[in-house]
């Protein structure tokens, strides 16, 4: 996603006769004036004046955050994180988090390889102070992850942790950093393969205002498994699981959405009925269920899970770099 797809389409009809008009207001340079290359990563409140900021990386190795102003460009580059990373790592994620319990949004950055085949991802976390970064003291973890981990508050104390399985010996663990104090520990007590990339989510499956944790894993054939651990008092404990369809050759990402309108978040799973992903479908399960069985009704063939036809292009106006405008193509 790049800034230039912040375009603000204005759409003014007026009925006269047989004809209307349909106009597009690019407000790109309002927006964020010269400043409008990079790409879009996170989203939330800084400095903590109740307006939503933007995080910015540029050229996968600096991290530019965007503040909200209210006057033109309504958001303007004002903290600068440079290229502190060594020059064969790119930034693959950000996730902005009061990570430490001071209530200052700190920013957490994985970064990766450039050359991506040692399956190890290192987590760096800058802590925030008074609306902005400290660039001289920062937490590496000292612990490198075989994918990109999973924000999440896994005991309870309203600090975000992180979790995932570690390159070295790829068990389950999450480390804690509050007070600033790096913390390791096993998770979830039990022996657990993860899927790569993963596949899991930090959401209330039970309907008890309580997140719980989803994962998907493999099992010894290699088939997906979808585990649900249900937060009880701070404890996680396994449900029975559930499988992916028998016909399935590819699993896409687990989305939750409350489907059926009965509260509950119900599990939507894109799959590929064949090996090049020509016919495909999205799968509906509800909570609680030991299988993902029910397709959703009227779904054209092969929707979610391939490229779509080349045929059909959408013209869409971009800036595409800090200099020139130029026209994007992109698949319809």
């Amino acid at each position: 996603m790049r800034i230039a797809c912040f375009l603000l389409f204005s759409f003014v009809i007026f009925f006269g006769g047989y004809h209307s008009i349909l106009a597009l207001q690019d407000v790109t340079v309002d927006l964020f004036g010269s400043e409008y290359y990079g790409t879009v990563t996170a989203f939330g409140d800084f400095n903590s004046d109740k307006q939503t900021d933007i995080f910015i990386v540029r050229e996968q190795s600096e991290l530019v955050i965007f503040l909200a102003d209210l006057k033109s460009p309504y958001f303007k580059p004002k903290v600068h994180l440079p290229k502190v990373f060594p020059s064969d790592a790119v930034i693959s994620s950000v996730v902005p988090g009061d990570y430490d319990g001071d209530s200052q949004m700190d920013v957490l950055i994985t970064t990766h390889p450039r050359i991506r085949d040692s399956g190890q991802t290192t987590v760096h976390v800058f802590w925030g102070s008074n609306g902005t970064l400290d660039k001289s003291v920062k937490a590496e973890l000292n612990k490198t992850f075989t994918d990109e981990p999973l924000v999440m508050d896994f005991n309870g104390d309203m600090i975000p942790d992180i979790f995932g399985i570690t390159s070295v010996g790829s068990s389950v663990q999450v480390c804690y950093l509050a007070g600033r104090r790096m913390v390791w520990e096993s998770a979830l007590g039990s022996e657990v393969h993860l899927r790569v990339p993963h596949s899991n989510a930090f959401i209330d499956l039970n309907k008890d205002f309580t997140a719980d944790l989803f994962l998907t894993t493999m099992d010894s054939a290699g088939n997906a498994i979808f585990e649900t651990w249900i937060n009880k008092e701070g404890n996680f404990t396994k449900t029975l699981p559930a499988k992916a369809p028998d016909n399935a050759r590819i699993v896409g990402q687990s989305a939750f959405v409350d489907f059926d309108g009965d509260g509950l978040q119900d599990h939507l799973l894109p799959v590929c009925m064949d090996e090049s992903c020509q016919r495909s479908t999205i799968y509906l399960s509800e909570p609680g269920a030991d299988e993902v069985t029910a397709p959703l009704p009227h779904l054209p063939p092969s929707v979610c899970c391939h490229r779509p036809p080349t045929h059909l292009r959408l013209s869409i106006p971009a800036v595409a770099s800090r200099r020139q405008p130029r026209k994007m193509s992109a698949a319809a």
